[in-house]
């Protein structure tokens, strides 16, 4: 997923946001300077479908996005995924040993103190009395030692604040309504953890005898950790907030395209994540098998070209298919590095060298390579792919992004056989207006094609994600 061209940050919210989403990368990590320069476009972060001058340019830092190819959409949210349970870890390639397989680099454990936000909200079944509330809660405060100050508003309520001379605060905004919300930020550490946890409970119970069993429902969210060793929050695609359960930094380097982590979470093992952008876990081999065509094809003895895809694992599976040569073009050396070393049970073996029996990388950026094949002649039977960030036009006006995702595809097209097939990933599944973007751009190419789109539960996207397989239509 590391690689060769295109993808951005839709894992970005309405446009604007969405670009500023966890994914905003700059260069492709599968292109050159010159590359970039000539297109006039700039990277961006996890897949998702870009429209043609939407929205203001990111953040400022020269990060790579993440993934593969995106396309985001107009209105989208903070880029990236969303389902549910994780599949166990499934080992790809041949076995390795546990020192050859390393589950954890040197990178710090996520103990260092952190700010932790916590919430307790109540939906009361009659109009909020805040004079009431507010003097049945001040005890609980004045028992931490914290100093409180009230705000109130005819029509609108009340809002206390409540600080504790070792920093920490809270808001209580009490809504006529009905509605009370308390939001309590600390300096996270045990100690001051458990003394938050025992002052929400006691909140609870006073407004539960407070509200005399009138209380229609009470929400307690898992505490925010804000700050920490490393962050641990992303939004999908469709712009819901995730939480992983990382524990440790394995791997965190930049290379001259782009930040790459490996991070390892309890549930998905170690995750590839480049700039921000969750890219793939030793758990989602579903992804591997979707861009590849969810086995439905016969590889054996086939010419294969795939775009990006440096953690190796498009490759590792393919090379298990007895193929005639496998061509993969990735730019970033620092990413087959990383993975070689942290994300075996992903590339097996298949990434210690550069050439095999059956297959080569090439260190290169893919358009020249593109170029150069169909200038050649040279031809494959099946084009795989599993770029790295969608471009964000810097000027809309030349429509530079669209352009650039229409030349990925001709140049793809050109060294396709005529009964070859050409497999990339999409999008979330949300993102309707998004993928309907993309699937326009496929009938602007330089010949006719047809496509057609599977849905498929990438465990460590924590969201439905589509594929899409493209073939040229029949010459009459």
């Amino acid at each position: 997923m590391a690689g060769a061209a295109a993808r951005s940050s839709a894992r970005g919210a309405a446009i604007g946001d969405a670009r500023q989403g966890a994914r905003r990368p700059r260069f492709h990590s599968c292109l050159s300077a010159a590359s970039h320069a000539a297109l006039g476009v700039r990277g961006c972060g996890r897949p998702r479908f870009l429209p043609p001058g939407g929205g203001p340019d990111p953040a400022p830092a020269p990060r790579v996005a993440p993934r593969s190819p995106s396309y985001l959409l107009p209105s989208a949210s903070p880029a990236r995924r969303t389902p549910r349970r994780p599949q166990p870890d499934t080992p790809r390639g041949p076995p390795v040993s546990p020192a050859a397989s390393p589950r954890h680099g040197p990178g710090p454990r996520l103990t260092m103190a952190a700010a932790r936000h916590s919430t307790l909200d109540f939906m009361l079944g009659t109009k909020a009395d805040g004079e009431t509330i507010l003097k049945g809660l001040q005890s609980i405060f004045q028992e931490q030692g914290m100093m409180e100050s009230v705000h109130t508003w005819q029509d609108h309520g009340y809002l206390a604040t409540y600080v504790n001379k070792n920093g920490s605060f809270a808001n209580l905004r009490i809504y006529p309504h009905g509605l009370v919300l308390l939001d309590l930020q600390s300096y996270d550490g045990d100690a001051q953890g458990k003394e938050v946890d025992s002052l929400l409970n006691k909140v609870e119970e006073r407004m539960k005898e407070l509200s005399q069993d009138s209380t229609e429902r009470v929400k307690r969210l898992p505490p925010i950790v804000r700050g920490g060793a490393i962050d641990r929050y992303w939004p999908t695609a469709d712009g819901r907030l995730v939480e992983y359960d990382i524990d440790e930094v394995v791997y965190d380097e930049d290379s001259p395209y782009q930040n790459i982590k490996i991070l390892h979470s309890k549930q998905f093992g170690n995750i590839l994540i480049l700039s921000g952008d969750v890219n793939l876990a030793e758990s989602d081999l579903a992804y591997t098998r979707a861009i590849m065509g969810s086995g439905k094809e016969d590889y054996t003895g086939k010419d294969v070209l795939i775009l990006g895809g440096g953690d190796g694992g498009i490759l590792c599976e393919i090379v298990k298919l007895k193929p005639k040569m496998v061509t993969m073009v990735e730019i970033d050396q620092m990413v087959i590095d990383g993975c070689k070393k942290y994300m075996r049970k992903t590339c097996g073996d298949v990434l210690d060298n550069l050439k095999g029996d059956c297959y080569q990388v090439l260190i290169e950026d893919c358009i020249p390579v593109l170029k150069r094949y169909a200038k050649e002649g040279r031809e494959f039977d099946y084009v795989i792919n599993d770029l790295t960030a969608v471009p964000i036009s810097t000027s809309p006006e030349e429509d530079s992004t669209w352009e650039f995702l229409r030349l990925i595809l001709d140049l793809s097209m050109k060294v396709l056989k005529q009964d070859g097939k050409y497999f990339t990933q999409g999008n979330c599944v949300n993102l309707t207006e998004a993928l309907s973007l993309y699937e326009e751009q496929l009938g602007h190419l330089y010949c006719p094609v047809e496509f057609s789109k599977e849905i498929v539960c990438v465990p460590s996207y924590l969201e439905l994600w589509v594929f899409y397989t493209v073939w040229k239509k029949a010459k009459p």
